[in-house]
């Protein structure tokens, strides 16, 4: 705060604190002690409306912050509840109708069949399009590099030729993926040879694609 002298001060140098016109009595001392008395009072008023702020959102906090307690106890309380009575939550899963036709839908395209098992296939040499794409040397090579992470490639994937990313029309155009071991699926997206796993380019990409696809 400032004090009386120095806000005299002021007014005698055509300065304001209060905001307001300037006037021939500002230079007068009963008008710099009428303004500095009102000058105080704005100044605790405002400081005690700042508190008053703060305080309502101090209160709100500490509300929110109980409510969101007294619920997570509520949800314990349920959990545990249900857990010392054998109930099991089920699980929910989102299941995205489109997609599950789309998959059978390839699958019987590529395959001649859909049983559901896409994560699981120990014959995936019989499906993955890839590999049926390989020559005998590719496949001798591919087992000497990657036997030991064969088992990603039991997790059968629709791989898109052209992105979903790149072009959304394409998404469930069936004539744009191809049925993919998860091993090489993933190399290919992230610009790797999919047999050697060394870095490619975007033409070089295109090939193995286009290889698959033949």
């Amino acid at each position: 705060m400032i004090d009386r002298e120095i806000f005299k001060l002021n007014c005698h140098d055509g300065k304001c604190l209060r905001g307001t016109m300037i006037t021939v009595n500002c230079s007068k001392d009963f008008k710099q002690v009428a303004c500095h008395i009102k000058y105080m009072k704005q100044i605790e008023k405002n400081k005690n409306r700042q508190e008053e702020k703060q305080e309502k959102l101090r209160s709100k906090k500490e509300k929110e912050i109980k409510e969101q307690t007294e619920i997570a106890n509520q949800e314990w309380q349920i959990k545990n509840c249900k857990k010392e009575l054998g109930i099991e939550e089920p699980i929910e899963y989102e299941v995205d109708q489109q997609y599950e036709t789309f998959k059978k839908d390839v699958w019987e395209k590529y395959t001649g069949f859909y049983d559901g098992n896409v994560s699981d296939r120990k014959d995936w040499k019989d499906i993955c399009m890839l590999w049926n794409s390989l020559s005998e040397q590719e496949k001798n090579l591919c087992d000497e590099l990657n036997e030991k992470d064969y088992f990603i490639n039991h997790h059968i994937d629709i791989a898109h030729l052209v992105s979903r990313s790149e072009k959304t029309t394409k998404i469930y155009d069936i004539d744009n993926v191809v049925l993919m071991g998860r091993l090489f699926h993933s190399r290919i997206d992230q610009y790797l040879n999919p047999i050697t796993g060394e870095k490619i380019n975007k033409f070089q990409r295109a090939f193995w694609l286009s290889k698959v696809k033949k």
